[in-house]
């Protein structure tokens, strides 16, 4: 049986969709610099951490996540809260080392972010992934 789609490729929708695909040629070659992947993953991680830790009840806003990441912020009150984007955001930092390891995460590596390490790492990033780990 034939496919018999039920629209019409008028020739405006033909030429948006060439505009579209040149498009996405004029950009899909462009070298991406290291500075620039850097900075790609850090937004992604600042705004995962904001978003992700506002959906648990944490009331910064992104500017302050930024701030508290950064060491250039801290909000009286809001304690709570910065501890919770400080474990957040180690534990992301965790998880995108083992994945750059290139083979799959273990049991230890999974009790490390949940905050028993074995010993393998520093206590004031252990205390940090631990908070976080407790909450969720």
């Amino acid at each position: 049986m034939a496919f018999k789609p039920k629209f019409t490729i008028t020739a405006k929708v033909a030429n948006a969709l060439m505009r579209i695909e040149a498009a996405k040629q004029a950009v899909q070659y462009l070298p991406i610099t290291p500075a620039v992947l850097a900075s790609l993953r850090e937004t992604a991680r600042l705004y995962t951490t904001h978003y992700s830790t506002m959906i648990e009840g944490n009331r910064l806003t992104q500017e302050q996540v930024s701030k508290v990441i950064e060491k250039k912020g801290h909000f009286p009150g809001r304690e709570r809260d910065e501890k919770e984007v400080l474990g957040y955001y180690a534990a992301l930092e965790q998880v995108e080392r083992l994945a750059a390891r290139g083979k799959p995460a273990s049991e230890l590596d999974v009790q490390t972010l949940h905050g028993g390490d074995g010993g393998r790492q520093n206590q004031s990033e252990t205390n940090t992934l631990s908070g976080w780990a407790k909450r969720h």
